[in-house]
């Protein structure tokens, strides 16, 4: 998670406790890897800057969903949320996780 950034739901100061690191809105994702991340979290959500030219390309898509509203990093960047299939594929890893445990992220 070295180019990663967290987003946190609520104001800006709001944080997410995770293995006794406390992570803030655009905080670097490097003191943890991902797959840890989702281990400990359990159901969360994964964020990636819209690869659409147009954020109407996102609608009706099952991959990905385009986020309205701005958020931090680069507030001003259009982002859409993502399925744990698209996050794994984007950041070219296999996925760490048996069938079981990557069908409880789609329920």
């Amino acid at each position: 998670m070295s180019s990663s950034r967290w987003a946190v739901n609520g104001p800006d100061d709001i944080g997410l406790e995770v293995e006794g690191c406390r992570f803030l809105s655009n905080d670097h994702g490097a003191p943890m890897m991902c797959n840890l991340i989702c281990q400990v979290v359990g159901r969360h959500i994964h964020i990636d800057y819209c690869h659409a030219l147009d954020a109407a390309a996102c609608t009706g898509n099952n991959e990905v969903q385009h986020i309205s509203k701005q958020m931090l990093p680069n507030s001003e960047w259009a982002k859409d949320f993502m399925t744990h299939n698209l996050f794994w594929q984007r950041a070219n890893f296999k996925d760490p996780y048996s069938q079981e445990e990557q069908a409880n992220f789609f329920h």
